[in-house]
């Protein structure tokens, strides 16, 4: 006989099937994925449901939750064409192309031969042209990632060696902040991480199988590496890096029971409570910490290594999701208990990854970006609303030993001077799209001058990023053509601090010769109009303009077109202050 509850839960699975196509046919996406999410709670072994809620997922631009919903569909129904092609346009959004091109050549495979549809044989046309794309594309890999040949890894002039090498020294000159007590706090995390996947066991089986045995800690020291300072992260000469790298995490998500290999946000909400109430935080705390840091880590790596930077946004803005839904749901739960990811200090390290990334899609993609500089505006004024309110209790402990501790720089310093970068930035940007007769174009030239003064403050003097800042600085002061007595003090202060930058970082590929460059630009500068004005033919009050530099595609002084992004509001600085009394954590701006 017949399960008669099976089956009523059958019949309300397909109506609630039906609400969802109607939902999904008017746009209305959001409410076609709560119908389908339904219809799966009824029947959870129907394939078509999850492969709608797929399409559904794609619609929100959610293609990291719609492949997982594609996996789910084909681990019940392996034949089934619309969830490959849906995996196909997924991992094809997040650049994943292999992963895509095998998607669409298995959806193509499971059509009929012959005699198909009229849907069929577009849905065939669709796929081969997912193909072409795929292919194309792959063959165009973009990466931000440098190549550091073996030659300069032994030599010990990476900034890593030369920071371990100046620790004593620096130490010396303190509570004088230096860029090398971060260097060392992210290296050592690195050195770490490594020594994990050397000390890795795989155990081959007379089968055929294989068994990966370690200690589940590759991920924290990962994360922890690029949340510190990313600059650090290198890929050392580990034959099979990324295989080794994927079984390791593997590995690390079955032990601690996360989420890495199938899960969204909204499912992993779910299942956290639900696992909440048989179990303790004990076993809970580090399926969604693996599961997060993974999301991190990954999103970092593969946009710098393999220009997957949609795969990146989606994963920064899930981390951040997840971190605050835990900290809004769990807010008397002690960190002991709940983890440290749910600290306003690992929120805002990755709320700086995620700044970053974003930055740099408006700089290189324009209107064409889902990012706009409002969305900069809102996390970046959250950083430094969540340091501001913790300098009090800051301000109470020794500055010798803050100086000398790298989680005070990683944590603290250089994510509210990245975010006051940001604001700078977004002030440029709206200068240079700004008509040459409107006054509002110098002044927005100005206040991004002071943002990025206020941003070098962050940064100590040996650090690289205090010569970026500072010479963006001086590019505002060239933009809002003030004259040399504002300008020549700025060139003076970059020709003091570049020599010991260059002691860290002047042998990093890239980053030296442009550090070189700088310098020598800076000097010709103060030397030409310096001797001007001995000569008569030049004041104090004269204005002389420079080149803009051009660094990183979010740093360099870039004309865009202001169509369709909506004007920010932002107070200047000095006034940047929370817009309420409760704290801001709504970082999800996609």
């Amino acid at each position: 006989m017949p399960n008669v509850e099976s089956s009523a839960d059958f019949a309300e699975a397909e109506r609630l099937k039906a609400l969802g196509n109607a939902h999904y046919a008017n746009g209305e996406f959001r409410e076609a994925h709560r119908r389908f999410s339904e219809a799966i709670e009824k029947n959870p072994d129907n394939p078509v449901y999850y492969a709608n809620r797929a399409a559904v997922l794609l619609g929100l631009n959610k293609n990291v939750e719609a492949t997982d919903d594609c996996k789910k569909a084909l681990d019940l129904d392996p034949k089934y064409a619309k969830a490959w092609g849906r995996m196909g346009k997924a991992t094809q959004a997040m650049a994943v192309w292999d992963t895509s091109i095998n998607a669409f050549q298995k959806a193509l495979d499971c059509l009929p031969k012959d005699n198909l549809s009229k849907g069929e044989r577009a849905a065939q046309i669709e796929y081969a042209e997912g193909i072409a794309k795929a292919k194309a594309m792959r063959a165009n890999i973009s990466t931000t990632a440098t190549t550091i040949g073996n030659a300069h890894m032994p030599s010990g002039q990476m900034p890593w060696d030369k920071a371990a090498a100046l620790t004593a020294k620096k130490a010396a000159l303190s509570p004088k902040p230096s860029c090398v007590f971060i260097i060392n706090y992210a290296y050592e995390d690195l050195k770490n991480a490594y020594a994990c996947m050397a000390d890795a066991k795989i155990i081959s089986h007379p089968n055929g199988l294989e068994q990966y045995t370690a200690q589940p800690q590759l991920m924290r020291f990962l994360s922890n590496s690029v949340l510190t300072d990313e600059r650090i992260f290198h890929v050392p000469g580990i034959p099979n890096f990324q295989a080794k790298l994927t079984k390791a995490v593997v590995f690390e998500n079955n032990v601690l029971r996360g989420w890495v290999k199938g899960g969204g946000p909204t499912i992993i909400k779910k299942e956290a409570l639900k696992r909440l109430e048989t179990e303790t935080w004990q076993t809970v705390r580090p399926a969604i910490t693996v599961t997060v840091r993974s999301w991190i880590f990954y999103a970092f790596f593969r946009s710098n290594l393999a220009g997957q930077t949609v795969l990146a946004h989606e994963l920064y803005a899930n981390a951040l999701d997840i971190l605050d839904w835990g900290r809004r749901t769990f807010p008397d739960v002690p960190k002991d208990d709940r983890g440290v990811i749910y600290e306003d200090s690992f929120v805002r390290g990755v709320q700086r990854l995620y700044l970053d990334a974003m930055r740099e899609d408006i700089a290189v993609s324009g209107t064409k970006s889902k990012f706009k500089h409002a969305d900069l505006v809102n996390i970046a004024q959250d950083i430094i609303a969540t340091v501001d309110a913790d300098l009090p209790e800051v301000a109470t402990k020794s500055q010798k030993l803050l100086f000398q501790t790298g989680h005070w720089y990683a944590y603290w310093l250089y994510p509210r001077a990245d975010a006051l970068a940001t604001l700078g930035w977004c002030f440029l940007e709206q200068g240079n799209l700004c008509a040459d007769s409107d006054p509002e174009k110098t002044k927005n030239f100005l206040v991004a001058a002071e943002y990025y003064l206020s941003a070098t403050q962050g940064f100590p003097e040996d650090d690289e990023q205090y010569i970026t800042y500072l010479r963006k600085h001086l590019d505002c002061l060239f933009a809002a053509k003030k004259p040399l007595k504002d300008t020549l003090p700025i060139c003076k202060c970059i020709q003091k601090a570049i020599p010991q930058v260059l002691e860290i970082w002047g042998l990093l590929p890239g980053l030296g010769p442009r550090l070189r460059n700088d310098l020598q630009e800076v000097m010709d500068f103060e030397r030409e109009n310096t001797e001007k004005i001995a000569a008569g033919k030049l004041t104090m009050d004269s204005f002389v303009g420079m080149a803009p530099i051009l660094a990183q595609p979010w740093k360099t002084v870039r004309k865009t077109d202001a169509s369709g992004d909506s004007p920010f509001k932002v107070k200047e600085p000095g006034g940047t202050s929370r817009r309420s009394q409760t704290r801001r954590k709504k970082t999800n701006v996609i």
